[in-house]
């Protein structure tokens, strides 16, 4: 049988093999079952962090389910396929590329490899990370690659949250992506037309009612760092030895919090890739 879109083929799979809407929501991570329906019907894509749970959902290897999304979103293939081959081990050892077999033992750096509410945020790295990079949406395949440099040739434990734009700050899912590390680095971007609404308060105010026990956040007895970067001139795409500058500045500037880096280094901006 062929299908036009995924949504055809999913919806398909999933009465076939008799499966509700609400059960495969739940296996995804998703509060509502609305999701489902938004897949099946083409309202919003499947997010490539749901690709291994959703080939778990349907009893297929990661290859099958690969082999399946490749006509669909052959380019999103190629992504997974990148993001699968530079995987670091979990114990934050950085041995290079594993072996299929070993695959599952592997902490995946990739956006939402941990977790995330209502895909608000995406983590990439951040599960021993002690040092998070906070973003908005932008140059996010350079900055995967630059960490993933950083993490496998400096030993550096760095982690990174994006926020999706256009939603309310998720402020209880970014508290529990973060409460564990040490030191938090919000990225901020200078546009002189668009100035964009700072993070770094936000998040802030999040870590002060999670510590005074507001509800719905997790229980913390602590509040990282947390470090509001202005990069000079605005980036959309990052090498890894800007990010060790930006490093370099928080650590040198303990007790400043908000600093401004002038990368002496630009990288020309691409096109973003929707």
């Amino acid at each position: 049988m062929q299908f036009k879109t995924f949504g055809e083929w999913l919806r398909h799979q999933r009465l076939q093999r008799e499966i509700s809407p609400f059960k495969m929501a739940e296996a995804l991570g998703y509060k509502r079952v609305s999701a489902i329906y938004n897949f099946e019907y083409g309202i919003a894509p499947l997010p490539i962090t749901k690709w291994r749970a959703m080939a778990v959902v349907l009893q297929l290897s990661m290859d099958e389910f690969l082999k399946i999304m490749e006509p669909f979103s052959p380019d999103k293939v190629t992504e997974f396929q990148l993001i699968r081959g530079t995987a670091v081990p979990s114990d934050g050892a950085l041995n290079g590329r594993a072996a299929d077999s070993d695959e599952e033992s592997l902490t995946v750096i990739a956006p939402t490899s941990v977790f995330v509410a209502d895909d608000h945020l995406r983590a990439y790295g951040s599960e021993d990370a002690e040092t998070v990079l906070v973003t908005r949406e932008t140059g996010e395949d350079s900055l995967r690659l630059a960490i993933d440099q950083l993490r496998r040739h400096r030993g550096t434990r760095l982690g990174w949250l994006q926020v999706i734009e256009g939603v309310p700050f998720p402020s209880a899912a970014a508290v529990s992506a973060l409460k564990k590390v040490k030191t938090v680095c919000v990225l901020e971007l200078e546009n002189e037309q668009e100035p964009p609404a700072s993070l770094a308060a936000p998040l802030k105010a999040a870590f002060l009612d999670a510590l005074t026990g507001a509800e719905g956040y997790p229980e913390i007895h602590r509040v990282p760092k947390i470090f509001s970067v202005m990069i000079q001139p605005p980036l959309e795409e990052w090498a890894a030895h800007g990010i060790e500058d930006i490093l370099r500045h928080c650590q040198e500037n303990g007790r400043r919090r908000h600093l401004t880096v002038k990368m002496e280094r630009p990288v020309s901006v691409p096109t973003k890739r929707r």
